[in-house]
């Protein structure tokens, strides 16, 4: 974890802009891939594609339903660019 606060700087700095995406000002923004890095760099990804989906079939997902379906579902086969990279050692 530290490599990767080494190159994109502490969590923190993401609270800005995570908190500006849930403002009115941002409400037209969905379904965007952004990099956030402490050097005050913000960078909108195009044209990501759909990779795996789960749905739910009566109701809203709960947190624990998430902790419990999505390791096995959604992400089964998802590679985080972290551990995908030399950030990593």
């Amino acid at each position: 974890m530290k490599a990767v606060e080494a190159a994109h700087g502490p969590a923190e700095d993401m609270a800005p802009f995570l908190a500006y995406l849930a403002t009115q000002e941002a409400e037209y923004i969905n379904g965007s891939v952004f990099s956030v890095t402490g050097d005050a760099r913000v960078t909108l990804y195009t044209e990501p594609q759909e990779a795996s989906t789960i749905k739910k079939m009566e109701g809203p997902w709960t947190v624990e339903e998430l902790i419990e379906t999505v390791p096995q579902t959604l992400m089964k086969d998802y590679v985080s660019i972290v551990k995908s990279s030399n950030w990593v050692r």
